[in-house]
């Protein structure tokens, strides 16, 4: 498949005709890499055990590898607190005349999903070959880091002075984090990962249920 085809269907496809059809093709040869996981076109994020591959009003692909990576990433000491409802990702609040607002200390989150990204980009470049890493980066990841509620935590360097010298600044960061995640894993690492850890959040999710 050609890249603007990638472009579309990984990122943005809309829930109609040849789009469709084409992001669950693409869903199809993500599961014959990763394995035979439950998923489905018509749940957003992870629940009840299924990845979901909705994003608002579209299906993509890249949801679908967004929320294995997310499934991958985890540590043994996070698998615990994943629910049917979801990974249970959580940051500080603070009470503000009865009002709760987040109020993150470090940048644990965009850390967490600096990994994140590193490992979807691993699994997409496996199954999608023509994958363009760069482009995905600067389109579609680093614009996201503004909407975590960590991303005021990011350092700077002082002669960083105008907003988008900032701007640039967090982004490049973001980048650099990432681009550290992708020495460190292949996409055989990032499947090994998923499947022990899915294995894992459905033994425990289905012995609570039965007991």
């Amino acid at each position: 498949m050609h890249l603007a085809r990638h472009t579309l269907s990984l990122f943005g496809s809309k829930t109609s005709g040849d789009s469709r059809a084409l992001v669950d093709a693409q869903v199809s040869q993500v599961l014959t890499f990763v394995g035979d996981l439950p998923v489905s076109g018509d749940r957003q994020g992870f629940c009840d055990l299924t990845f979901g591959y909705r994003a608002g009003p579209s299906v993509t692909t890249g949801s679908l590898l967004h929320e294995m990576a997310h499934c991958a990433q985890l540590r043994e000491k996070d698998l615990s607190r994943v629910s049917l409802q979801g990974y249970g990702f959580s940051v500080k609040h603070v009470e503000v005349m009865g009002q709760h607002y987040p109020q993150p200390e470090t940048t644990q989150a965009l850390e967490r999903e600096a990994e994140v990204f590193a490992m979807e980009i691993l699994l997409a470049k496996r199954v999608f070959p023509d994958f363009d890493v760069e482009h995905y980066l600067e389109d579609f990841c680093l614009p996201l880091i503004r909407y975590f509620s960590d991303y005021y935590n990011i350092p700077l360097s002082p002669h960083c002075e105008t907003l988008a010298a900032k701007e640039q600044a967090r982004k490049d960061w973001m980048r650099n984090q990432v681009h550290t995640h992708l020495s460190k894993y292949t996409a055989d690492i990032v499947k090994a990962r998923l499947l022990s850890n899915y294995q894992k959040i459905s033994e425990r999710l289905t012995s609570v249920a039965n007991a």
